[in-house]
């Protein structure tokens, strides 16, 4: 028996944990890097943030609004100045449409895609949106944000896109994205896909294998989840060893909340519960947060299996009442990444 400590911003308490096994994921990736927040599909217009929808309008934008100082930022980076965008789109134009609504246009393989207002605005609002992702087969192959410098006279097409969905869907058919650029030619690059668009071979992931044998089927919803929008997870930060967050409480009460945390991992449209080892469990701990506060922590990834490329969210059950009922949950997602 050992203890790891479970490090708070305004206290400390053990956690103990019992580690009598381990247990190995098989994937197409592998990361050790520090992966933030990832708010994916914006671009950044006159100090707005504005989210990609995947719709394609048909509409004639005058020359004198278009802009091409596009520049592309990494997936998992929120854009900061005007004309970053954060989805694999280079050598794209864009326009400011002002007409019965406010919003931009972005040209992506010679059609006008609409992006619209968003509330992206910091590191606490939630992720709404998923990261851009493409299914080929069986698998679902993730959006990298790195150009890959090869001749398309070396490359072998395997297909084109077909269709695409909402960014908020996971693509279910084959060919299928959720990003538009319908008609783009995709190509297999050692494990992964590169996507031409606009003239650029982009590279997707492969979304990691698992034995879901091993994993189950979470049956929490979105209607479940972040159902108090005064109280959010924010700022969480994949490390090597540990998951750190930030708990926001806006309200004007304490909210009170135990030690347990769950992580599910997106795979093929559904969410699995991510397994913790053996033996493992958590303390049965009420904390309190006060009222317009809010609380660092940081939880050891030695307490569940091997985690790996993709797109993952953080679960955290919480009260509005110190008797600890009527519990009502949070969420945060997060990308882990090469």
């Amino acid at each position: 028996m050992f203890n790891l400590r479970l490090v708070r911003s305004m206290k400390r308490v053990l956690l103990l944990l019992f580690i009598v096994g381990s247990f190995i994921i098989v994937g197409c990736s592998n990361s050790d890097e520090k992966t933030e927040m990832s708010y994916v599909g914006l671009i950044m217009v006159d100090n707005q943030l504005y989210t990609h929808t995947g719709e394609a309008i048909p509409i004639e934008v005058s020359e004198n609004v278009i802009k091409n100082d596009l520049s592309v930022i990494q997936p998992d980076q929120i854009p900061s100045i005007d004309g970053e965008i954060n989805m694999p789109f280079p050598n794209s134009i864009y326009a400011k449409i002002n007409d019965y609504e406010e919003y931009v246009v972005v040209s992506i393989d010679n059609q006008w895609i609409k992006f619209i207002k968003s509330n992206h605005m910091n590191n606490n609002t939630p992720l709404n949106d998923l990261k851009p992702m493409i299914k080929i087969g069986d698998k679902i192959y993730l959006d990298t944000g790195n150009i890959v410098n090869i001749k398309s006279e070396n490359i072998k097409v395997i297909g084109e896109v077909a269709s695409s969905v909402n960014q908020s869907e996971v693509p279910s058919d084959d060919g299928q994205t959720n990003f538009g650029s319908i008609g783009s030619k995709y190509t297999y690059y050692e494990n992964n896909i590169l996507i031409q668009i606009n003239d650029k071979w982009i590279l997707f992931e492969c979304e990691t294998n698992v034995d879901k044998s091993k994993w189950s089927i979470t049956n929490l919803t979105v209607s479940d989840l972040n159902t108090e929008t005064s109280i959010s997870i924010g700022n969480i930060n994949y490390t090597e060893d540990k998951i750190s967050y930030t708990i926001n409480n806006e309200t004007d009460s304490n909210i009170y909340y135990g030690a347990e945390i769950i992580i599910e991992k997106l795979i093929d449209g559904n969410w699995y519960l991510v397994p913790m080892l053996e033996n493992v469990g958590f303390d049965s701990i009420l904390y309190n947060l006060s009222s317009k506060s809010d609380i660092i922590e940081d939880i050891p990834l030695s307490l569940w299996d091997t985690m790996s490329f993709g797109q993952y969210r953080l679960i955290k059950r919480f009260s509005q009442d110190e008797n600890y009922k009527d519990t009502k949950y949070l969420i945060g997602e997060f990308l882990i990444m090469d």
